[in-house]
């Protein structure tokens, strides 16, 4: 067994799918495998696991609250990332139309009416699920949104900062096009750089974080930016 499955009867059963959509399940699964352990390997996989579980719980209550901002008829725009996801997963079902490169989260929305979700198309990087380059930044260019919603790998100071040239590319085209910007971004991403810098953090309307933020920390950004901490 790696970690990743059980297997019920001849079904496996993949833990990352539980634990997204089922988090205790997930927890009560992993706690009851770990057992068969031996004590000292249980100790050091179960400390693993409540850690992952912390994390998991600091990324999903952010987009709880970023969802209450979003008001029926609204188009709004949905980055790539994670906790971007987590927010699609509050969306579904809601009369709002959304528009995304992100097929994980294109993927969360489809088929749930009224919401209505457009996909941009364009050049696929497997890596984050996320459409980039000419025809995705063309097609979110000539698009008006009421809010955009993103994450970010970094933020330093004003600059927010991500991995991919393209990918950050895209994000600062819909933040240009969008009236209301939302950053939502965990402690953890604070005082932290990457590779490429595609927005300023004193645009953003509200960076939305989690409230284990060190409180000089806190204090410096709100410098930048109105911050709301849940």
């Amino acid at each position: 067994m790696n970690g990743l499955a059980i297997t019920a009867g001849s079904k496996p059963i993949f833990l990352a799918n539980i634990g997204r959509e089922h988090p205790i399940i997930f927890a009560i699964i992993t706690v009851t495998i770990n057992v068969r352990h031996t004590t000292s390997a249980t100790l050091v996989v179960t400390l693993s696991i409540r850690s992952s579980f912390a994390k998991f719980a600091i990324a999903s209550v952010m987009p709880v609250k970023a969802a209450t901002l979003i008001s029926e008829g609204e188009s709004i725009f949905l980055g790539p990332g994670t906790t971007i996801q987590f927010l699609a997963e509050q969306l579904t079902g809601r009369n709002i139309r959304v528009i995304t490169n992100s097929l994980a989260v294109f993927n969360i929305l489809v088929n749930h009416a009224p919401t209505e979700v457009i996909l941009t198309g364009g050049d696929y990087r497997d890596n984050t699920n996320t459409f980039v380059g000419p025809i995705t930044n063309l097609v979110l260019g000539k698009l008006k949104y009421n809010k955009a919603f993103i994450s970010c790998n970094g933020i330093y100071n004003s600059s927010i900062t991500t991995y991919s040239l393209e990918e950050g590319e895209s994000q600062q085209i819909a933040l240009d096009n969008s009236k209301n910007k939302y950053l939502l971004a965990d402690n953890k991403k604070f005082n932290r750089a990457d590779f490429y810098i595609y927005y300023d953090l004193f645009n953003f309307d509200t960076l939305i974080t989690d409230n284990t933020i060190d409180d000089e920390v806190l204090s410096h950004y709100k410098q930048y930016v109105q911050i709301m901490t849940v």
